[in-house]
């Protein structure tokens, strides 16, 4: 499968105040159409409860047993670990404020972390006990993880990108001051220079704590935050390469990602414009959009299973990108005309006979007399063809999406 056909990403947001999460239903079902395969990256399958009543005991079921959903639970990060009190640390000795040493950080013993995450499935709502089960089944046999080394590219790449002080280090430190201490980062010039101490431990010189006022455990917390964040770039890259997809990079991510990985970069804001240009379309006709209030409608998992694999669905996904400039008026216009109309008509149910009548009648008014449709509708129908080509794009908005939600 090619890399931009698969998508790994959440749907989801913690809510740390209730340890709970926000699901965006939107996103997932807009990347359920738009993806061949979505790895779904679960904070611990707290999302699978919602998934039960967006698409009902059955759909779920039969979504995950589809490949269609995948999910991905795993806890897996880079951490600072300078000044913790590891033995290791220890052994070797704490680090200053300002000096940082990095590691993979894994939840030891994935199999014990996988098992309590699956409680997080006991008494969903509306569901027996034994269609529990037969959820959590589900869910185990949809369930992918990392190999056992994940994350050793991630520090590799993390530790080059220090030694040869990257230019997204200071990007991402603005990011940093105007994000977590209301600084304007732009409004005073400030350098910053991170320098190799040993294999594993680097240290930071910079100026942002005399420009911008901050103490020196402010300035080490700035820095830090920004070269973790570097970290997580760096990790959805790795993910990217090992499960041949593309990664969940968010709109914000782009600039940084841009500066590290200009090439890269381009390829992955055109694949999630898609997302973008779809919610535009689906704003334009009015169809009901599934956000993470409450639901009122459920996903007809069958329809959606049919539809992903149309020809209009594949046809649509690769139309997107070529709206970007289009205006909503524009756009509107060409969905709502006429050709769509009549095209999703003529190739839709009961084509045949509706084809028939129409070039029946073609044949009428042409001729001014009664003559026989059959034999002259052949030739209207070859004209209709050419003259009202089918579109397969304007065809999946028009007929195909609105079957997605049950009424």
């Amino acid at each position: 499968m090619e890399i931009q056909k698969k998508l790994i990403a959440p749907c989801a947001k913690f809510i740390h105040q209730s340890d709970t999460v926000q699901v965006d239903y939107g996103a997932l079902l807009r990347r359920l159409i738009l993806f061949d395969s979505y790895i779904l990256q679960s904070i611990r399958l707290k999302e699978i409860p919602y998934l039960v009543e967006l698409f009902g005991f059955d759909g779920l079921i039969e979504l995950l047993n589809s490949g269609a959903l995948k999910i991905y639970c795993d806890a897996n990060t880079t951490g600072q670990t300078g000044q913790t009190a590891i033995e290791s640390r220890v052994k070797k000795g704490i680090l200053p404020l300002g000096s940082y040493s990095f590691s993979t950080i894994r939840a030891h013993g994935y199999n014990t972390y996988f098992i309590s995450c699956l409680k997080n499935l006991d008494n969903i709502k509306g569901l027996s006990s034994s269609q529990g089960l037969k959820v959590k089944e589900a869910v185990v046999a949809a369930n992918i993880t990392k190999p056992e080394n994940a994350g050793i590219q991630t520090l590799g790449q993390l530790k080059n990108d220090l030694v040869s002080n990257s230019s997204t280090i200071k990007l991402l430190i603005k990011k940093t001051l105007r994000d977590h201490y209301g600084v304007d980062p732009n409004s005073k010039e400030f350098f910053v220079k991170i320098h190799q101490i040993d294999d594993d431990d680097f240290r930071s010189e910079t100026n942002i704590g005399n420009i911008f006022n901050l103490d020196k455990e402010k300035v080490h917390k700035v820095v830090q935050k920004a070269l973790l964040s570097l970290g997580g770039l760096n990790q959805r890259i790795e993910e990217m390469n090992v499960y041949q997809a593309i990664s969940g990079f968010m709109r914000d991510d782009l600039p940084f990602l841009h500066e590290k990985l200009r090439f890269l970069a381009t390829f992955l804001s055109l694949e999630f414009h898609k997302d973008y240009q779809m919610q535009r379309i689906i704003s334009i006709k009015e169809f009901p959009d599934i956000t993470s209030a409450e639901i009122t409608t459920k996903v007809n998992v069958e329809n959606l299973l049919k539809i992903r694999s149309t020809k209009e669905c594949r046809e649509f996904r690769e139309w997107l990108p070529s709206i970007a400039s289009s205006s909503d008026k524009e756009i509107s216009k060409r969905l709502n005309s006429i050709q769509p109309k009549l095209s999703s008509l003529l190739y839709g149910k009961k084509s045949k006979a509706i084809r028939f009548l129409l070039c029946t009648g073609i044949s009428q008014l042409l001729a001014g007399n009664p003559i026989p449709g059959v034999a002259l509708g052949l030739l209207d129908s070859f004209l209709i063809e050419k003259i009202l080509p089918y579109s397969g794009p304007i065809a999946f908005i028009n007929r195909l999406y609105p079957t997605i939600l049950k009424e």
